[in-house]
């Protein structure tokens, strides 16, 4: 903001509503498991190539965990693919073109120790066609968390019927039973990634 003085003194008289000086830069959650992708965003950036970059909360400029270079964009976003892996309090950074000068800087985001998710279902085995209700503590409230069911066995990637927790962090949900019998598993990803934090013991569908 601006403000105005009195005659050479620090009383204000008056002053402007906040303005953003540099770019506006987010993070696409606030916490994020080990090594789970981590957005980044930004706004009102001079469209010529810069440094972003994601570094420990507090650090000097000139540190770097991991950094890219934007695509000239005033406004847009950068998807760290390995995001963070060891666990800590971090931002995420703007630079001034081919300087360590910080131009923006995110809130403060958090890379758990690794969330350790308990999944249950509410049998021991069900019928074809049965409904299913999956239980679930002890995870993030990312609203994109997320409950899958699958065979068991599968890649994580093998998804049969799943949900998102809506940023619950224990909760339940009445999935429609599988249309297939076999032996199935109930499991927890982490923030619309397939980074797996939970597994319920395995149950039959016949």
């Amino acid at each position: 903001m601006a403000r105005l003085f009195l005659n050479d003194t620090y009383t204000p008289v008056a002053e402007t509503a906040p303005v953003l000086i540099g770019s506006l830069v987010t993070t696409d959650a606030a916490t994020y498991a080990p090594s789970a992708p981590i957005t980044v965003h930004w706004t009102h950036m001079p469209g010529n190539r810069r440094l972003v970059a994601l570094v420990p909360a507090g650090s000097a400029p000139s540190v770097l965990t991991s950094f890219a270079f934007t695509d000239q964009s005033q406004d847009g976003s950068q998807v760290f693919a390995a995001g963070v892996a060891a666990p800590g309090t971090y931002v995420a950074r703007t630079f001034a073109p081919d300087t360590y000068f910080i131009s923006g800087e995110s809130a403060p985001f958090t890379v758990t120790a690794g969330v350790a998710a308990t999944v249950t279902t509410d049998q021991a085995s069900y019928a074809l066609g049965q409904a299913i209700t999956v239980g679930w503590t002890g995870l993030s409230s990312n609203p994109k968390d997320w409950i899958a069911i699958a065979p068991d066995g599968s890649a994580d990637t093998t998804v049969t019927r799943w949900v998102y927790t809506g940023g619950a962090a224990s909760g339940s949900f009445a999935f429609e039973g599988p249309a297939a019998a076999g032996t199935y598993v109930a499991r927890a990803f982490f923030n619309d990634t397939y980074v797996k934090v939970g597994e319920s013991l395995a149950f039959p569908v016949h």
